[in-house]
């Protein structure tokens, strides 16, 4: 294992706005814990084209991602405090032993759109699935939650502090969609809805996953 370099500023010229807004870094991620280890197998190249970049800047997130489960981020982040003194995500246990909170993506670099689409709310899953398209997709709750958590790190800002964003897993029974959101002084909350649910507090944040 070793902890691997953010890529050169002339690789990431072309998506910085500057104070860690858009990229989120192998530097964000040390900043969870004081310091994550990034796989030896980890690139430090960005698998996306100069003009990817460019035609998501105002609207993506592109960050590193260590392979990590949702059940590893709230281990790496117990010792911080939310309101009232409470550890974060202390307040919501129940997910600890689902399947999804162990799940674990492929380390690497991805595109979250930061924010939900307008038009995916009040709309059933199946509906909000047809919005997403080209190289987009569901993002699995992993990625969702670590790129809201090391977002909020690295800028002291919250990502879908009103709404909820779909995620492509699901609870043990198979039934109930798992949602993220809702992020306020004590982390992001972890729910779960029914696909044929329609709600103006729950829509799409698509992700862009590089080619592996």
């Amino acid at each position: 294992m070793m902890v691997v370099k953010i890529p050169s500023k002339s690789t990431l010229d072309i998506y910085d706005i500057g104070n860690g807004i858009n990229i989120l870094g192998v530097d964000a991620a040390k900043k969870i814990s004081g310091g994550i280890i990034f796989p030896d197998s980890f690139s430090q190249n960005v698998p996306f084209s100069k003009d990817t970049l460019r035609a998501y800047k105002g609207t993506h997130i592109l960050f590193a991602y260590p392979g990590l489960s949702v059940n590893e981020i709230c281990s790496l982040v117990s010792s911080y405090k939310g309101l009232g003194g409470e550890p974060l995500f202390a307040w919501q246990k129940w997910f600890r032993k689902e399947q999804f909170a162990d799940k674990k993506e492929k380390p690497g670099w991805y595109l979250l759109q930061k924010f939900h689409i307008p038009l995916s709310v009040n709309k059933s899953f199946i509906q909000q699935k047809k919005i997403v398209s080209g190289d987009s997709d569901i993002p699995s709750a992993c990625l969702l939650f670590y790129a809201m958590v090391a977002y909020f790190f690295q800028t002291s800002r919250r990502l879908f502090q009103n709404i909820y964003a779909q995620s492509s897993d699901f609870d043990d029974s198979g039934k109930l969609r798992i949602c993220i959101g809702f992020f306020g002084e004590n982390g992001p909350a972890i729910s779960f809805f029914w696909d044929e649910w329609k709600s103006n507090f729950i829509g799409i944040a698509p992700v862009i996953k590089q080619i592996f």
